[in-house]
């Protein structure tokens, strides 16, 4: 569930999200299925508007990860990983792609 989460640290969520169901270069219908069922799930009822606050926000990959920097609460860090996963388990993003987001995403969080 994503209301222990900031406003921010949703945003961010929504677009990292994005990012996993990209880096592949397409969404299909499975991966549109997979992440209609996660926002479902995570009862992530305001996506579209952070995902709309995170398009405005980042507009590269630098600030991507200057925001990714700004996550610092571990519970946070947490459900973004965990939902990374889900998405690249159950969503056809291919291994390779997905693990680099989420390796990289460690390394920013790990002190």
């Amino acid at each position: 569930m994503v209301a222990p989460l900031t406003r921010k640290e949703r945003v961010f969520l929504a677009g990292c999200i994005k990012s996993m169901l990209l880096s592949d270069g397409v969404i299909d219908d499975q991966e549109n299925s997979e992440l209609d069922a996660l926002i479902l799930r995570l009862k992530f009822e305001d996506f579209g508007g952070c995902l709309t606050e995170f398009e405005s926000l980042v507009g590269d990959q630098e600030s991507f990860w200057e925001m990714a920097g700004t996550i610092v609460r571990a519970e946070a860090q947490n459900l973004i990983l965990e939902s990374l996963r889900e998405i690249m388990l159950h969503g056809g993003v291919p291994g390779e792609a997905g693990e680099h987001l989420i390796s990289r995403l460690k390394e920013t969080w790990t002190p």
